[in-house]
């Protein structure tokens, strides 16, 4: 390529100026997510968060405390009935496996 000479060291300088802050970037995150992030953390967010439980985490709350009592009160029928749901996914799920990969050949016949 045919450049004047003042053009080609533009192109230089630019991709040198290029090259070195890429190198740099690295530094200067790690400065700033190791450094000063927790100190700006420190000063800005409150010293004491109230948690507030909304109405969805109640009612998560509500559905998900007797399911693990009784999970964990009854673990021989838990541990059945994820036996009995593997095998069942497995039973339907194998005569299938591998089928999608074959393509309908389509020869004349």
């Amino acid at each position: 390529m045919n450049l004047p000479e003042h053009f080609r060291v533009l192109q230089r300088k630019t991709v040198v100026k290029v090259s070195t802050s890429q190198q740099r970037k690295p530094r200067s995150d790690c400065l700033l997510l190791c450094g000063l992030e927790p100190v700006l953390a420190t000063f800005l967010l409150p010293q004491h968060v109230k948690a507030a439980q909304t109405i969805v985490v109640r009612l998560l709350h509500r559905v998900y405390e007797p399911a693990l009592r009784f999970a964990l009160a009854n673990r021989a029928i838990v541990v059945g009935i994820e036996i009995a749901v593997i095998a069942l996914t497995v039973s339907l799920i194998m005569p299938r496996l591998g089928s999608e990969f074959l393509p309908q050949l389509e020869e004349g016949n």
